[in-house]
């Protein structure tokens, strides 16, 4: 394999981006700035020009992720597709005004991410989240409202259902709206409930999908055992894996399942082993197997370390037959 970098279409936009993101959700916190910019260069020189953050990386001061990539992209924004999010929850926000996804906190939110990523615009923004109390129709018109202003390219929903997705196209369409161009949820071998129904809307709209957490926060490396998991000890706190929670951990927020369970476990361990008799890593084939899904535009790959993005690299160009596919997601079942 060659590891060259290919390309996706995002939604019905004709933008092309890498079937790879960039998720820089720990640079400047867990990743010290000098390893974020190694991490960053070596991005682009294997051909990724998409990038996702959010105000809500917080690593653990507020908005230390949009910092440290404003800093790091200085000279090279537009060589990147860069996407943002605004958070419905901003825990960090003392005042409730400022909270949701109103047309108030919206405004503020993108105006706060310009100045922290030192750019005129971001390419594509989110609602990170739902906002039970605020119209689906306002976080939209204040969407298309920086739009029109030139200060967002694109507008997208991330871990929204089915139906509100379809919402936001009708909305779109009666409203005379720019139409959501992208979806950013969890998505991977071990987490495929999307199958069902949201895929299948994105599908059907056009909506392009960006799979955040393509390799279950570290489970599907292949290097977790039964006899780690069991012994607490053994998972360092750090770990994604034990930050998505363990079996009897109930706080762990819904998005973050799959969580590391005796049946998880040992569903990563037969995609590892069908991984190494192709000579793949199991982390390889798993990020391969999400890319390869027709309505998925790009597998955000979170890195910690350069050794973790060099060796994913290979599944940039890995494409699996349909028939690999069905028998890899038969393997990682439950």
């Amino acid at each position: 394999m060659s590891n060259e970098m290919r390309f996706a279409t995002l939604g019905r936009t004709g933008v092309q981006i890498s079937v790879v993101t960039l998720g820089a959700a720990f640079f400047g916190g867990r990743i010290s700035t000098d390893d974020s910019r190694r991490i960053l260069d070596r991005a682009f020189e294997l051909g990724i020009n998409s990038i996702d953050t959010a105000e809500a990386y917080l690593n653990p001061n507020p908005n230390t992720s949009e910092e440290v990539l404003g800093d790091l992209l200085n000279g090279r924004r537009d060589e990147v597709f860069l996407a943002t999010k605004v958070s419905p929850h901003r825990s960090w926000q003392d005042q409730i005004a400022n909270r949701g996804l109103t047309r108030r906190v919206v405004v503020q939110a993108v105006e706060g991410s310009l100045r922290r990523l030192q750019t005129d615009h971001v390419d594509l923004i989110y609602a990170h989240g739902q906002d039970p109390l605020t119209p689906l129709e306002e976080t939209l018109a204040a969407f298309d409202d920086l739009i029109r202003s030139g200060k967002v390219r694109y507008a997208g929903l991330s871990n929204h259902t089915p139906a509100q997705l379809t919402e936001a196209m009708w909305i779109a369409d009666r409203q005379r709206m720019r139409p959501i161009a992208a979806a950013q949820d969890l998505f991977n071998l071990l987490e495929r409930s999307k199958e069902k129904e949201h895929l299948p809307v994105c599908r059907r709209h056009g909506i392009g999908v960006l799979a955040y957490s393509p390799l279950a926060g570290g489970l599907l490396s292949g290097k977790y055992t039964w006899e780690m998991v069991d012994d607490a000890a053994k998972v360092p706190v750090e770990a994604r894996a034990s930050y998505f929670g363990r079996e009897s951990d109930a706080s762990a927020p819904a998005t973050s399942f799959p969580k590391l369970t005796e049946p998880t476990v040992a569903a990563a361990a037969r995609v590892t082993e069908w991984a190494e008799k192709r000579g793949h890593t199991a982390a390889q084939v798993s990020l391969a197997w999400v890319i390869s899904e027709p309505v998925v535009t790009s597998a955000i790959l979170g890195v910690t370390t350069l050794d973790q993005l060099e060796e994913n690299a290979p599944a940039f160009d890995l494409e699996l037959a349909e028939g690999e596919r069905k028998e890899l997601a038969e393997l990682a079942a439950t």
